[in-house]
């Protein structure tokens, strides 16, 4: 025996505990493949099984043919090089158990072949952790391909390392096009300079943006990114979730031109509101004024012969001032301060009335042509607002030719409109009305524009021209008179407008007071306005109409006077808005000394009291300022014979 052989036997004990402790499987198998020797753990994983020892190698190891099993091993110990192979195999125990098995040859000292060495590991525990993390990355995979939001996953340089179907689809390349891209070659708000330094400081933290994505068709979309970096197998990646915002940002948009459309009409309210403010705080003293004009306009007039040239002067005077009341009413009505007063009304006087002004106001270049039948019918309408629809329908029509002149054409003509006709008015019932048609040969309208002409605050003129209120307003005196309003118009032809109001069935009163205006009257009034000239052209107007007229211009001596002789008068006419005492007090004040006694109430501000206080207080009349001669002469004969309550 050589010194190793007497070596190997004496470590024998060592070597068969060594065998035995191996927590793996190990088994010796001969030239014909059969089991000639385990160890402890391969006795103890088959001894309630099966026996192992001369048993074939594939009757033990996996229900395999043999001939498989020996080819398996026949090639290990033909090759000399260990065959190693995982397989499940049942046990008898437990069918899912997986194994790792190696088969290496066994050579003797002199190089030839004496068996096959088998190392059996059970890796059950390592192939099911396997299993598990497959399992998770296929549902990560499924949930990230079935997310409806782009991910996309970029190393550090900008590069795709990753991407999902729902992000290919986003910027129209397919995912193989994808993952050949970089950052830059999609991202349209930013520069490959930006978007590497924004790389390069995204940490665990993450990031949360909005920016814009540019697709493969060249079109654009706006996108929410989410970010967050990670280190994955030693390598720094971006993680992006995208989401598509088109619909978000465009709505967000169109809030914003709501809102700021809402906050140009707020802004363009408050000017109103402060136009009316304005208006109702200068509308009294400004009649006060007219007041004193047209008074001694007046006076003037019944000592100046009716052809002199100075008569014609002093008329003129005279039709100033009462356009300038209408322009304050009108002012009033347009801020809602004033109040709308329908009656049946001849309009074609006050068509020719303002065209007159027109005339005076527009250039040469604009030709003016009218058309106003003789007496064409009358119409239920406020005058002021009938005044106003169709200055500005000329207004309209001068700004359309103030640059190459034209043509204006006026129209006022009654038509009938049948049950077919009205079919092309829907607003408007068939019957009798009075047509006013305003035409010019200015640049014109397109469809668009003209669908949006009546809409409040819509204007083609430039800032600081116009209010936008114009034709809206117009549309709505109409419709608020019954009436409708169409509009024609072509590009660089010109534009039309016709409006419809239904005729009165009865005819309008061309009666005038001035016949009565120097009728013999008797009675005593005291006349009260704080304003001295009004209460001398009060006084010589009266007293020419042949009363006996005293006058105050403090309210308190008035109620004083009145307190001492409360029967010396017949009627009292006082001003509204005085110091020290408003006209509505003096008023009750005089009710309460005498409550029989007749009040007229003058003043320049209607909106300043209202009906109910009227006749709660006993006001018999209320005149708006400036009063003509004729309208004071009626209102003081109807209060003095007891017409007015």
């Amino acid at each position: 025996m050589t010194a190793l052989d007497h070596y190997l036997r004496d470590q024998q004990p060592f070597l068969e505990s060594v065998f035995n402790a191996i927590q793996d499987g190990i088994i010796v198998l001969d030239r014909n493949f059969t089991i000639v020797r385990t160890n402890r753990w391969m006795e103890s994983k088959y001894a309630s099984h099966m026996p192992l020892i001369d048993k074939k190698c594939h009757a033990v190891l996996r229900n395999r043919k043999d001939s498989c099993l020996t080819c398996t091993c026949s090639v290990s110990l033909e090759t000399g090089k260990p065959y190693i192979e995982v397989v499940p195999y049942p046990s008898g125990q437990n069918p899912t158990e997986w194994f790792e098995i190696s088969v290496f040859r066994i050579e003797d000292v002199d190089g030839k072949v004496m068996g096959a060495l088998g190392h059996v590991k059970d890796i059950t525990e390592r192939r099911q952790a396997e299993e598990l993390l497959k399992d998770e990355v296929t549902r990560r995979r499924i949930l990230v391909e079935q997310s409806r939001d782009g991910i996309v996953v970029l190393e550090q340089n900008g590069k795709v390392y990753e991407a999902n179907q729902e992000f290919a689809h986003m910027l129209g390349y397919s995912l193989d096009e994808v993952n050949r891209l970089h950052v830059w070659d999609w991202d349209a708000q930013f520069n490959k300079q930006q978007l590497m330094e924004m790389l390069q400081f995204i940490d665990d933290t993450g990031d949360h943006f909005e920016t814009r994505h540019r697709r493969k068709d060249g079109t654009f979309y706006d996108v929410e990114i989410s970010t967050n970096g990670a280190v994955y197998r030693g390598q720094k990646l971006i993680f992006c979730v995208c989401r598509d915002i088109t619909e978000r940002i465009t709505d967000r948009k169109n809030n914003e031109k709501q809102k700021l459309i809402m906050e140009s009409h707020l802004r363009q309210a408050q000017k109103m509101e402060a136009l009316g403010s304005l208006a109702g705080g200068i509308a009294h003293d400004f009649n006060n004024i007219l007041s004193a004009i047209y008074g001694y306009a007046e006076l003037a007039q019944l000592r100046c012969s009716e052809h002199s040239k100075l008569r014609h002067y002093i008329d003129q005077i005279g039709m100033a001032s009462l356009r300038a009341k209408k322009l304050v009413q009108q002012i009033l009505t347009f801020s809602r301060q004033g109040k709308s007063e329908k009656r049946i009304l001849d309009i074609s006087s006050v068509i020719e009335e303002t065209l007159k002004l027109i005339r005076a106001t527009f250039p040469a270049t604009i030709e003016i042509r009218q058309n106003i039948k003789s007496d064409p019918g009358a119409v239920v309408a406020d005058e002021t607002q009938i005044h106003q629809v169709f200055m500005n329908l000329c207004t309209n029509a001068f700004h359309s030719m103030e640059k190459e002149g034209g043509l204006l054409e006026v129209e006022l003509v009654p038509v009938r409109i049948g049950v077919y006709d009205s079919s092309s008015y829907p607003v408007i019932s068939p019957g009798n009305y009075l047509k006013l048609v305003v035409s010019d040969t200015g640049h014109g309208m397109d469809q668009d524009t003209l669908a949006q002409i009546f809409n409040p605050y819509f204007t083609t003129k430039k800032t600081g021209e116009g209010t936008g209120m114009g034709l809206s307003t117009v549309h709505g005196i109409v419709k608020d008179h019954g009436g409708s309003i169409k509009v024609y118009s072509r590009p660089g032809v010109g534009t039309t407008f016709q409006v419809f109001l239904p005729l009165a069935e009865t005819d309008p009163d061309h009666s005038t007071a001035e016949t009565r205006l120097f009728s013999s009257s008797t009675g005593y009034i005291l006349f009260v306005d704080d304003e001295k000239q009004l209460t001398e052209i009060g006084n010589e107007l009266l007293e020419g109409l042949g009363y006996l007229v005293e006058t105050r211009v403090n309210p308190i001596d008035a109620i004083n006077a009145f307190r001492m002789n409360p029967n010396k008068y017949d009627l009292i006419i006082t001003d509204m808005t005085m110091p020290k005492m408003t006209g509505e007090k003096l008023a009750k004040a005089i009710k309460k000394i005498r409550p029989d006694i007749p009040i007229i109430l003058c003043t320049g501000f209607s909106a300043t009291i209202s009906a109910d206080t009227l006749t709660e207080i006993g006001v018999s009349q209320v005149l708006m300022k400036p009063v003509t001669s004729s309208q004071l002469a009626n209102a003081v004969r109807r209060v003095m014979d007891g017409q007015v309550p």
